[in-house]
């Protein structure tokens, strides 16, 4: 069952009580960013890549979690997609990160423009208030050898294919 994402704005007023509550600053909604690297990304990936299909993701802020070696992964909560999971993933993925303990083999394109050598791996983790696709295994390599993956910064990932396989790019964002 795919999840209906709430758009929630800065306030939201509870029904009970009548009060408004400011919403915790992750929560409010940023406008999607389109700077001069996101334009090379993307040519880039649709132009020598040949890539295919390319779909925004998530645009998040990366959080000290993102980025603490001991934890080696991007989170990407599914309550915060920009595209829901089967219009990025086939039915037959979303089977596979479902059902296997490790989830799925990826590549990944950084902000250096050039496919990462080291394969990441999605997967999906189900948590009790949601569930979130992470990337993981190589994570901490591929933060190293992007150096503007910095904490606090904005993060745009994008799924594409090339030769039919999924693929993702993470590239910085400048609002």
């Amino acid at each position: 069952m795919i999840k209906k994402r709430k758009l929630c704005s800065l306030t939201e007023e509870d029904n009970n009580n009548k009060k408004k509550r400011k919403m915790p600053k992750k929560m409010e909604r940023v406008p999607v960013g389109n700077n001069e690297s996101i334009v090379q990304l993307k040519r880039f990936i649709t132009g020598e890549m040949g890539g295919l299909d390319m779909k925004l993701v998530i645009q998040k802020v990366l959080y000290e979690s993102d980025m603490q070696k001991d934890q080696s992964r991007l989170n990407m909560p599914i309550l915060q997609l920009k595209t829901q999971p089967h219009e990025f993933l086939t039915d037959e993925q979303i089977r596979m990160i479902d059902e296997s303990k490790d989830g799925m083999e990826v590549r990944v394109v950084g902000s250096k423009l050039r496919m990462y050598e080291r394969p990441l791996w999605l997967k999906k983790w189900h948590l009790k208030q949601t569930d979130n696709y992470v990337l993981k295994t190589n994570w901490n390599k591929f933060v190293a050898d992007n150096e503007d993956m910095k904490k606090d910064r904005m993060i745009q990932v994008w799924a594409f294919r090339t030769n039919r396989k999924l693929c993702f790019a993470i590239v910085q964002v400048e609002l």
